[in-house]
């Protein structure tokens, strides 16, 4: 399985909600996914604090669910060398921002996925999101790929 924009690149960074679960092209997405188990596939997130699918579990984190999400559509734990999930004080100043407006904390959250992609070596971020995640991306020199787009 190919595709022109994937390819090239080695590292991938994933979103999760509306990219590889629920999206237009998930199942395109989750089917590269498993022809190339070659590419360093990471998952990077919005997803912050507890565990939904394990709320009992104080120590599970809600964007380690994404992993049994995934699995349940074929695709293995061992596929993603990581998932990454946006730092709470991050997404806590997204979430208020209309109350208690900081521009800079704004400004992280909107270029966090791009950065973190650019950390872990991904040149190339999947997102349902280009308003939230592709000037980060720029910023941080990771292509940017609409997961909405026709693959």
């Amino acid at each position: 399985m190919n595709h022109p924009l994937l390819d090239p690149h080695d590292t991938i960074a994933w979103d999760m909600d509306g990219t590889l679960i629920d999206g237009p092209n998930s199942e395109f997405f989750r089917a590269y996914i498993l022809a190339h188990p070659e590419k360093h596939h990471h998952i990077v997130t919005f997803r912050t604090g507890p565990s939904r699918r394990f709320p009992d579990n104080a120590s599970a984190l809600w964007k380690d669910d994404a992993i049994h999400e995934l699995l349940e559509h074929g695709v293995a734990l061992d596929v993603f060398k990581a998932t990454h999930g946006i730092p709470e004080e991050l997404y806590s100043a997204w979430a208020s921002r209309k109350t208690l407006l900081s521009e800079a904390e704004v400004a992280a959250y909107v270029m966090w996925k791009g950065k973190m992609a650019a950390e872990i070596g991904a040149t190339v971020m999947v997102d349902d999101m280009p308003g939230m995640v592709k000037k980060g991306c720029k910023a941080h020199g990771v292509v940017f790929i609409d997961a909405n787009l026709e693959t």
